[in-house]
């Protein structure tokens, strides 16, 4: 607190929520393992045990990486300790997918992820590969799996690719692991990125922070990392997975998807969709009805990411 004040500082009041987030991490690290579930932690307290006290940040969730075979037996025990689902897997293209399911439980909130966004490796060689680059951290009487610093970093950049310049968090974060980590840690990352066919996503992130470049590998980002670095709008993603679709019945199954989603990601990506039928139904009519300039605005993009993906 500040002296004569009742009122905690910043720092504290910083401290006390990330201490509420880890300890949510640790009940559902250890309700995992219970069941012969390993789990590895992202980010989080990660950030902070590797580049120092001074960076700490209120961070509002957990991100655990589990091992894909056993996803839907880690979806069962967040839902025994009380975690819904709310905002999961592939997206239709609103924003760069990502392998992730975010639970919430009031206001604890957990995102479950089963690979990286930007590494294109089967999700066992990603877990696999991850697992042999942990150390442990100390939460009371439990202990979590955070990732080193080479993984760290790569993880670190591989965010901020996912997010791009739209997002100044996970820039910043990326700038001060740059700062603090030195380049053999980066060529350690590099090499781990390879192995995780991330290295177009890798390089992209850090060429978004200033001296990233001079740690980036020489690689070309795929059209898809292009348009998250950019922050692009999401119909210009949508676009790239349009093209992508291999034949004309793979495209009309794609756009059918588009036109009518789920209720579910309708509800948690449009706040009117939450207003029973009649706001669900308003929200369908209003997507349908500005998709084609908001696609028209997106063309240039989309054309800007294939030029940089091709280079």
């Amino acid at each position: 607190m500040q002296p004569g004040s009742l009122h905690p500082t910043p720092q504290a009041a910083i401290a006390a929520a990330n201490l509420r987030v880890d300890s949510v991490a640790v009940e559902v690290v250890d309700a995992l393992r219970a069941d012969g579930i390993a789990a590895i932690v992202l980010k989080g307290p990660t950030l902070v045990h590797w580049l120092g006290d001074d960076t700490a940040k209120a961070y509002v969730d957990s991100d655990l990486l589990v091992p894909e075979a056993r996803l839907d037996e880690a979806r069962a025990v967040l839902e025994r300790r009380g975690f819904q689902p709310y905002l999961g897997g592939a997206d239709l293209g609103e924003r760069w997918t990502h392998p992730a399911w975010m639970w919430s439980r009031g206001d604890d909130r957990v995102d479950l992820h089963h690979g990286l966004a930007g590494a294109l490796a089967p999700p066992e060689r990603i877990f696999t590969e991850l697992s042999a680059r942990t150390v442990g951290l100390r939460r009371g009487r439990s202990e979590l799996a955070i990732l080193d610093r080479p993984a760290a970093g790569l993880v670190l950049a591989l965010h901020a690719a996912q997010h791009g310049v739209g997002e100044g968090q996970p820039l910043r974060d990326l700038e001060l692991a740059v700062l603090r980590l030195d380049s053999s840690v980066w060529a350690e990352a590099g090499a781990l990125a390879e192995r995780l066919d991330a290295t177009g996503a890798f390089a992209a992130g850090l060429r978004l922070v200033p001296g990233g470049a001079a740690v980036a590998p020489d690689s070309s980002p795929s059209v898809a990392v292009a348009l998250s670095s950019a922050s692009a709008p999401p119909q210009a993603h949508a676009l790239d997975q349009l093209a992508s679709r291999p034949g004309a019945k793979a495209k009309a199954d794609y756009l059918r998807r588009r036109l009518v989603p789920p209720r579910a990601w309708m509800r948690a990506s449009y706040p009117l969709a939450r207003r029973g039928r009649l706001g669900l139904a308003t929200a369908h009519a209003w997507r349908l009805v500005s998709a084609p300039a908001r696609l028209i605005h997106s063309v240039p993009a989309w054309r800007r990411a294939k030029r940089e993906a091709a280079v």
